[in-house]
């Protein structure tokens, strides 16, 4: 897989099932086998959705950049469970979704960097908690208007989240 991830280079790590899931996203969608990647260290992926646990255990991923497409017939720009488990090398972040779900990054020390996008606007329990090599500030785009409670909890070389005006939470 080159360091642009697409439909195209994507097809022979897609996995493909002939039902329609609960949820109603089309289970030939189900993009789930980048899990345990462990030559992948930098990626730039733009997607409707992904599954759970699709760079799990890519030991090696160092730079990501997920850029989730609104879909308007269903949620299908948020981000799901364990994302990003078990990258212990992860350090730069670009992140553009609907949500941020609690624990995305937790305890992701070696985690430096993190952009936010524009399409964020709920940031979950402890998405960055204990994400101690963040440095430096942070500024939430104007989209977001949720940050639960801890979720940049035990950063501690963050200097400051720039927060938007209309935040609830």
């Amino acid at each position: 897989v080159g360091d642009v991830l697409t439909a195209a280079n994507l097809m022979p790590y897609v996995l493909f099932e002939d039902e329609i899931r609960r949820d109603g996203i089309p289970a030939s969608m189900k993009l789930l086998v980048l899990n345990g990647c462990a030559a992948l260290t930098n990626v730039e992926l733009k997607a409707a959705y992904v599954g759970e646990d699709f760079f799990a255990r890519c030991e090696s991923l160092q730079v990501a950049s997920i850029d989730m497409a609104p879909n308007s017939s269903w949620r299908g720009n948020t981000l799901p469970y364990g994302l990003f488990s078990d990258c212990p090398a992860l350090r730069e972040v670009t992140i553009n979704a609907y949500d941020l779900p609690e624990d995305l990054f937790r305890d992701k020390t070696s985690l430096e960097s993190v952009e936010i996008g524009d399409q964020v606007v709920e940031i979950g329990s402890a998405a960055f908690r204990g994400c101690t090599n963040l440095t430096g500030e942070i500024a939430l785009p104007a989209s977001v208007v949720y940050v639960a409670d801890g979720a940049f909890g035990g950063c501690v070389g963050l200097t400051s989240v720039k927060l938007p005006a209309g935040l609830m939470g």
